[in-house]
């Protein structure tokens, strides 16, 4: 029984050109779960926080930087079948070493030990599990264990698997790089998907909280 979780994967510049579609994605997930209000108020302290940034980034025309960026959370979050030439494109971007950082956990469920893939082979092979459900399968078994920083493969599962959710509270103050904050909503847009096709596939779905609970 293995769990798949993918920590990041990140352009190293200090100005992200998808820094844009970052808080439409932050603004969709907060409506969803807390309402149009909150996430206004979410959103406008985003915006007075990278204020400056977001200046920049609007008067960038280099389209290259935003395209290469684009498939690695394209892939991460959106969970479907792509062409093989844009899974072909992320590989590319990952493979360069010198404009990424990639790191790839997988916990073993069942020995309960964390195995870090930091080469770069290992990598692709765990990132097309993610592009192409079904082709390299993460995990086996009922258990799977998700988080902000985790992707569901939600295609791989099935009634009567038993999905285990532990959420960290989110919090814009403790984002201070731009990157990690396109991450975390990449990682939001994520769980917030995965939640909607679990609940049509009724797959049971439970907090890490209320799960240990059910241990003892």
């Amino acid at each position: 029984m293995w769990a798949l979780s993918i920590v990041g994967v990140r352009r190293v510049f200090k100005d992200l050109p998808s820094l844009v579609n970052g808080l439409a994605g932050l603004f969709d997930v907060m409506y969803w779960n807390f309402g149009f209000k909150d996430a206004v108020e979410i959103c406008g302290e985003f915006i007075g926080k990278f204020k400056k940034p977001l200046l920049s980034i609007s008067g960038m025309t280099r389209r290259s930087w935003f395209t290469r960026l684009k498939y690695s959370f394209i892939l991460n979050y959106r969970m479907s079948t792509y062409e093989w030439k844009d899974v072909m494109n992320f590989i590319d971007m990952v493979k360069n070493r010198r404009n990424s950082k990639t790191s790839v956990e997988v916990f073993d469920l069942v020995d309960e030990r964390t195995r870090v893939f930091n080469h770069v082979e290992d990598h692709v092979k765990l990132m097309l599990s993610i592009a192409l459900p079904g082709f390299l399968p993460p995990f086996e078994g009922r258990y799977v264990s998700s988080s902000y920083y985790s992707f569901i493969p939600v295609e791989n599962l099935m009634e009567g698997d038993l999905v285990i959710h532990h959420f960290p509270r989110f919090d814009l103050r403790k984002l201070d790089k731009i990157a990690d904050v396109i991450a975390h909503v990449a990682d939001l847009r994520a769980v917030h998907y995965a939640k909607l096709v679990l609940k049509v596939n009724k797959i049971e779905s439970l907090d890490f909280r209320e799960f240990t609970r059910k241990l003892l």
